[in-house]
């Protein structure tokens, strides 16, 4: 919002955003790699001496980083290029100098994320939950000090990045014991976190953000396009992301260990019970952003540089782009299974599938931004439709009748939505803030509703 409001929607913007997509997708990627691997290693090997694993482990993460780092410093010019294919020479240029200013975030992500990991399989749930507060107030600060060059900006995006690891170090310190004992399983920590795993892993995790990257790429020739993309595609990703965020911190550590004590029951419950939470929260969120896309635009963004004109152009792409939480799930939650159970080519190759029919698909639509957003949500819905039947075939029984009546009852307790929708329709633009009235209700019945039928009765069980 706060950029939205002093840069609005320009090339300025989609240069920005493109340039920060490489620190919030491809090094979150690699750091959210390396998070699920530390886990994975940590719950399938009792290790003598903790502390030392980790400090192993992170002189490995570190060396990896640098060369990344270096890699990527000598590649500025064609990923530039790449990223933003329609700039002319001059906005060029402002591109590679931001992308060099906020290159060294690369070191801070993977940090934070890799430590993330750690407290998660700690059971710390709430210092990881507010990881980003640290980098929003570090933002919006700026925003509200009047930073308009985005230049500084830039570099005030590398502090926050780096904020937020320094943010998780007292806690990693105060709970990571050193039990002063030397460890004996060394080899062991380089056997199960090699290169070729935390790759199959990084590549899988990074398909549903790459969507967006590429699509705002296929638009950089069209002032403010890509930043219009990007302030729907991000907004929510945001959104859905804390509650995915949260739901795979808790369930990923408990999953893996279920599966390395062959605990199939267990784990087939834990998998159920993210599936009908994950179905309460999104069933209501489209139904939401279905009816109040418009509305919820303007309460965020419209307001300085951002007009009327953009929020009805936003509001569109938000609307799109929101069917693609089917996508997002299965990166967040179905691919992390897949992990536990060591199927990392399916997980590879399903990703290495979608990206490469979103570029033809993008190639095709390449002058049509809207059909682009559009083939990239039908995408994402393929995506998880395949990849949810691969799982039923992987884990017999998984979707037993009682889950399949649950998912129904959820659906047909969102009816009340479009119910309130109806009823207040005359009213929506009685003020920015009135469709607040409509959502609040049907969220009171909603809920009410998901506890009479039984489905909030078994997560509130779970919990």
């Amino acid at each position: 919002s706060a950029v939205a409001h002093n840069f609005g929607v320009s090339s300025l913007t989609d240069i920005y955003f493109q340039v920060f997509s490489v620190a919030n997708v491809v090094f979150a990627a690699v750091g959210v790699s390396l998070s699920i691997l530390v886990v994975k290693t940590l719950n399938a090997e009792k290790w003598n001496n903790e502390r030392r694993f980790l400090r192993i482990f992170m002189k490995k993460v570190i060396k990896y980083a640098f060369a990344a780092f270096a890699v990527m410093g000598v590649l500025g010019y064609p990923i530039t290029s790449m990223l933003l294919p329609g700039l002319e020479k001059p906005e060029f240029y402002t591109a590679l100098k931001l992308y060099y200013i906020m290159l060294p975030s690369l070191i801070f992500i993977v940090l934070a994320y890799t430590l993330n990991g750690v407290l998660q399989n700690k059971g710390k749930f709430f210092i990881t939950a507010v990881l980003s507060v640290p980098f929003n107030i570090i933002i919006i600060g700026s925003m509200l000090l009047g930073v308009k060059n985005i230049y500084i900006f830039g570099a005030v995006t590398t502090i926050g990045w780096a904020s937020q690891f320094l943010f998780l170090l007292p806690t990693y310190f105060k709970i990571v014991k050193d039990s002063g004992e030397e460890i004996k399983n060394t080899d062991k920590i380089f056997k199960n976190t090699n290169l070729a795993e935390l790759m199959f892993i990084f590549v899988s995790n990074l398909v549903f953000q790459l969507l967006f990257m590429i699509d705002k790429a296929c638009v950089s020739g069209n002032d403010g396009a890509s930043s219009a993309i990007h302030y729907s595609s991000y907004l929510f990703t945001t959104v859905s992301g804390v509650f995915l965020a949260g739901m795979s911190a808790v369930f990923f550590p408990s999953l893996t260990k279920s599966i390395n004590e062959k605990d199939d029951e267990k784990a087939n419950s834990l998998i159920r019970y993210s599936l009908v939470f994950m179905s309460v929260i999104f069933t209501a969120y489209l139904m939401i952003v279905g009816f109040y896309h418009k509305n919820i635009i303007s309460l965020l963004y419209e307001r300085g540089s951002f007009t009327a004109e953009d929020t009805k152009i936003v509001s569109g792409y938000f609307l799109i782009y929101s069917f693609c939480i089917f996508g997002y799930i299965t990166q967040e939650l179905l691919f992390k299974i897949f992990y536990a159970k060591s199927r990392y080519k399916l997980t590879v190759i399903s990703a290495a599938a979608v990206i490469l029919i979103n570029v033809i698909c993008d190639f095709v639509f390449r002058d049509k931004p809207q059909l682009i957003a559009i083939s990239t949500a039908v995408i994402c819905c393929g995506f998880a439709a395949s990849m949810f039947a691969v799982l039923s075939r992987m884990a017999k029984g998984l979707f037993d009748k009682k889950f399949c009546i649950g998912v129904i009852k959820i659906l047909a307790s969102s009816l009340v939505f479009p119910a309130f929708y109806i009823l207040f329709k005359n009213y929506t633009c009685a003020g920015k803030l009135f469709f607040v009235i409509p959502v609040a209700l049907s969220s009171v019945i909603y809920l009410g509703l998901l506890w009479f039928l039984g489905p909030l009765k078994v997560i509130k069980n779970k919990i």
